[in-house]
């Protein structure tokens, strides 16, 4: 995964992400974390979440590429 990098979506609650970004440092992969804050949890629900082309989107999501 040369040259890409995954961007990681959670909210911001300490731990929650943790799991998903260690098997992501293990398997070296660069990524990014955006975490979503109460003060931006209008902006998951709002505009975040309807966008996604996903049956049943819901946090944590990926994108790749």
């Amino acid at each position: 995964m040369e040259g890409q990098t995954v961007h990681l979506y959670y909210w911001d609650i300490r731990g929650l992400a943790a799991y998903i970004q260690l098997a992501l440092e293990a398997a070296g992969v660069k990524y990014e974390y955006h975490p979503y804050t109460e003060a931006t949890e209008e902006d998951w629900f709002k505009r975040d979440k309807p966008a996604l082309q996903m049956t049943l989107p819901n946090l944590p999501y990926l994108k790749d590429g």
